[in-house]
């Protein structure tokens, strides 16, 4: 039980820097901590920084979850002549 709890403890030090960090950047950001993945947050201070494209900071405000760029790829083999 107590190398259990060590163990948990030693897990929870390792990941508060990367915790602190992600808060960190999403209050840089003016987001709310958790939504957004550190490198959507780093995209979204530069682009802030240097006033950068609005759409594209839109883009990623409105869609947490990291849309795709290209959300089908066809595979279809119509049209193709090497058979």
């Amino acid at each position: 039980m107590t190398r259990t709890a060590l163990l948990a403890g030693l897990v929870a030090v390792i990941a508060m820097p990367a915790l602190a960090n992600q808060q960190q950047l999403a209050r840089n950001a003016g987001v709310d901590p958790g939504l957004y993945s550190n490198s959507q947050l780093t995209q979204l201070i530069a682009l802030q920084r240097e006033g950068g494209n609005r759409s594209l900071i839109d883009r990623i405000l409105s869609d947490p979850q990291g849309a795709p760029l290209v959300s089908r790829l066809s595979t279809s083999t119509h049209g193709s002549t090497g058979q």
